[in-house]
């Protein structure tokens, strides 16, 4: 779906066919386009589409995933808006956790070819995956890694593939944004999703130019309540200048009312919580136009 700024004139962009979902909606650096993941059924197999900003050429770009490989997930652009960046995943499954033999990051041009591999050599063996890359204003890269028996972390990777973790594994960051701002206090500012040790998930931010888990640890933020249960925050998303936040306020059902999602918006510190989508819809992963 797409609205305006204050959550009127909604209408869809896709058109899944019956039992598919369409999610992770990336519009691209130029504005012209977005691409998305199409889980289809019966397993949910994820694919990545692309379309127009207006709705036009509507369809699922040919990566080539044909068994093992299991389904192409997160799509994300590169800043040139002419490439790709997505999660390939890979089977066999181990039967015992349901891991893949490999998830991990690749690119390739918008016919789906030209294709490299953007994880390090590797990580399979470490039992690591990677997803959500992202390129920061300065060229580097923010990811998220998922590692059997640690969790998760958000990754920077600069262009020449050295690394550092920003998170520690035991916040489990997930879903990492990094601001468009080049100038400014939220500048190098990643903005992430974290479940809280009542139940809950906040959302949060750390500095990308920390030095390691330890400093970085000192310096997250947490922009809402880690202790709002029953409610949960998730989804975090940069305005295009930097400035603001949107993200899914979600409400557990009670026998008097249904469970609702909606999307809300902040500042860029926490403050100036409000609605901007409350439909009676299952809103979830905002993302904002031209940046």
């Amino acid at each position: 779906m797409m609205s305006d700024s204050a959550g009127g004139h909604a209408r869809a962009i896709t058109h899944p066919p019956d039992g598919a979902i369409d999610l992770d909606p990336q519009v691209s650096p130029d504005g012209t386009h977005i691409l998305f993941e199409r889980d289809l059924p019966p397993f949910g197999i994820g694919h990545v589409g692309i379309v127009r900003i207006d709705g036009s050429d509507e369809h699922l770009l040919d990566l080539g995933c044909v068994d093992p490989c299991a389904g192409d997930l997160m799509p994300n652009w590169t800043p040139d808006s002419r490439h790709v960046t997505w999660t390939k995943v890979v089977g066999p499954f181990d039967p015992d956790t349901g891991d893949a033999q490999s998830a991990v990051l690749w690119l390739a041009d918008l016919t789906g070819k030209h294709q490299r591999r953007l994880s390090p050599a590797g990580i399979e063996l470490k039992r690591c995956e990677e997803y959500s890359a992202q390129y920061a204003p300065a060229g580097y890269t923010i990811l998220t890694r998922l590692c059997a028996g640690l969790g998760l972390t958000v990754v920077r990777r600069e262009t020449d593939g050295r690394e550092r973790l920003l998170t520690p594994w035991s916040v489990n960051a997930d879903l990492p944004d990094i601001s468009p701002a080049t100038v400014g206090p939220t500048k190098d500012l990643v903005v992430f999703e974290t479940p809280t040790p009542n139940g809950s998930t906040a959302v949060a931010t750390v500095p990308s130019t920390c030095r390691n888990q330890a400093e970085c640890a000192e310096h997250i933020h947490y922009l809402t309540s880690p202790n709002s249960q029953p409610d949960q925050h998730f989804n975090p998303a940069w305005s295009p200048d930097g400035q603001t936040i949107a993200y899914v306020r979600f409400t557990p059902g009670t026998p008097d009312a249904p469970p609702a999602a909606d999307i809300w918006t902040m500042k860029w510190n926490g403050t100036n919580k409000q609605p901007v989508v409350t439909s009676p819809l299952f809103d979830f992963r905002p993302e904002w136009g031209q940046r």
